[in-house]
């Protein structure tokens, strides 16, 4: 007699965890009868990776209806978003349900943040479980929350298994695989100042080869027009309109961005990575992996990636 699936409820929004889920879901596509609910980056990623999906409305109403509909499910897995309300709702319903919760953490940085911490009360906002992808980030989780409340499970992230797979694959198809990739980051403050400073340095340096500026999923189009507009004609300067992130780290040689997933997934990918916090008080925002070059300001990038 077969096995009975587990049946699951997923509900995900943001670019990072929808990464991460849907991987998982693609390699355990088999133990599982799955609901799932998306809306805004996730969708983009739950259809390349094959995911079948049913679009959510940003709206509590939507939400509620949804996750009272399957109630009965052997639990629900979710991001943790912050672009919308989409998965804290879904998380606090499932709670009054008595649903069992687990949220899968992308990243490493504001776990605690993203339950509403300093708020009185966060830790009443926590599900079931914590699933973390990789030992650093079981150990951080850890540390931060207490295990009496909610249990940390380590399930490996699937999405960074198959990243060098599609690296690969893109390196070979890529025909330009020089030049500079700048990942704007929504989420972190003076965003504009950083992309600002490094197109400016570049410039100055009369840099020759691309420069390709990514937006975070959750950036208008037009956000960095000005300053597009301002040095197209002293770079070769353009704005990303892949779908794909691996796509635009295969193009490059070295990938410059503040403290976004994307420069983890470059590592992953061998390129040479630079991070550039010009605000000390995102310090402690830290990536945690050494192979990250730390700088400064684009006096840094000069030395660190120029000679200059």
């Amino acid at each position: 007699m077969a096995k009975k699936k587990k049946e699951i409820l997923v509900i995900a929004h943001d670019a990072g965890g929808a990464e991460v889920i849907a991987a998982y879901l693609k390699k355990n596509i088999e133990k599982f009868d799955i609901h799932a609910y998306v809306a805004g980056p996730a969708a983009k990623i739950f259809r390349r990776e094959g995911i079948v999906f049913r679009r959510i409305k940003d709206s509590d109403d939507a939400v509620t209806r949804v996750v009272r509909k399957y109630r009965r499910v052997d639990f629900v897995l979710l991001g943790s978003g912050w672009m919308t309300k989409i998965e804290v709702v879904a998380l606090s319903v499932a709670k009054e349900e008595s649903m069992k919760t687990v949220v899968y953490l992308d990243s490493w940085v504001n776990y605690r943040e993203r339950f509403g911490y300093p708020e009185r009360g966060w830790k009443k906002k926590l599900p079931d479980e914590i699933w973390v992808g990789d030992r650093k980030a079981e150990l951080l989780a850890k540390q931060l929350f207490s295990l009496e409340i909610v249990t940390i499970r380590f399930v490996p992230n699937e999405y960074f298994r198959a990243i060098k797979k599609r690296a690969a694959v893109f390196k070979n198809k890529v025909n330009n695989k020089s030049g500079i990739l700048v990942i704007s980051d929504l989420r972190i403050p003076n965003t504009k100042g950083f992309l600002r400073e490094v197109i400016v340095f570049l410039s100055n340096i009369k840099y020759k080869h691309p420069v390709v500026i990514r937006l975070h999923p959750a950036e208008r189009r037009d956000r960095h027009n000005q300053l597009i507009s301002e040095y197209k004609n002293k770079l070769d300067l353009s704005l990303s309109s892949n779908v794909d992130l691996i796509k635009d780290i295969v193009a490059a040689d070295v990938v410059v961005g503040m403290e976004s997933m994307a420069l983890v997934v470059a590592l992953i990918c061998r390129k040479k990575v630079v991070s550039m916090l010009t605000d000390g008080k995102n310090n402690l925002k830290v990536l945690p992996f050494p192979e990250i070059i730390r700088i400064r300001n684009s006096d840094d990038l000069a030395r660190q990636i120029f000679d200059y």
